[in-house]
This record gives structure tokens, sequence and C-alpha cells, in this order.
């Protein structure tokens, strides 16, 4: 099962629009899944986290403690902390390519194979000629949400 956080960042860096609504730099701690933070966030955003030894990535935050689901312990670093606040309808994309990635998304150069007595294969193709995938299945649909230059 492809992870959602991994695709929400995927999906962000294809557009170039992390949704940042702010950011932290500086050293922080994460203990029993706890961030220190000095701002004021909800639970439903994301902390994007740069310059961890063990937990670079996303993360959503699920109380008003900063808890960080999935995230490990770790004692002590020194990085930037970007918050995030995708759009609801950004968040509902990401859970159709979560499902189109597990029917779809296992990469291969055939759609269909069959056997009888020797061997046909038809080969899966986008638009471009080369295998789907979810990237360019929902290229159109990321289209609103582009930015022209990274904003991180």
């Amino acid at each position: 099962m492809a992870d959602i956080n991994a695709i929400l960042l995927s999906m962000m860096d294809m557009c170039n629009n992390h949704f940042i609504r702010g950011s932290e730099s500086g050293k922080f701690e994460i203990l029993e899944s706890v961030i220190g933070l000095k701002g004021d966030y909800m639970p439903g955003q994301y902390a994007l986290i740069m310059g961890s030894r063990l937990n670079d990535g996303l993360f959503a935050f699920i109380d008003t403690l900063y808890t960080l689901e999935g995230s490990k312990d770790e004692p002590e670093f020194d990085g930037t902390v970007y918050i995030l606040s995708p759009p609801k309808i950004f968040m509902e994309l990401a859970q159709e390519i979560q499902r189109f990635d597990e029917a779809e998304g296992k990469v291969s150069p055939y759609a269909s194979e069959s056997v009888l007595g020797f061997h046909s294969y038809t080969k899966a193709q986008g638009k471009d000629g080369k295998p789907l995938t979810w990237q360019t299945a929902y290229a159109d649909s990321l289209q609103p949400w582009r930015m022209m230059w990274k904003d991180i």
C-alpha cells in the first residue's frame, strides 16, 4: 500500500507547491513523536522536516501537542520545519491517487498478456507512449496547483 504522506510530498514536489503556511528553523527534538515547535499549528496540518538525521519527510500533526504520526525519537537536530496546509480537494486527489497506485501503479510495460500456445502482449501506454503512472494519469488534475518556481 502506497504511503499517503509519500504521495502527498511527491504531488507537492511535482507542482512546486507545498502550501506553506509557516516555517521554523533551528534546533529541534522529537521525543515520543512530539516535536518542540513555537508556533500555533492545528491537527490536520503537516510538518515537512528537513535537516533531520532520522525524520526528514512529511508528517501529519495528529493533535495540538504537535505529535507527528510515524516519526522516530530524535534527541536533537538542526534543521527546518515547514508547516503545510494543503486544501481539502488536494487531499482528496491524493487519496484518489493512492487508490490508483494500489490498483494500477505497479509500473509494467504490459497492460495484458495472453498465452494460448504462444505469447501475446499489449503494452500499457499513456499519451506519450510510456508506461502509465499516476504522475502521467493525474498530470492534468494537478495543473491548477502548479507553480512556476520551487517554493522549497
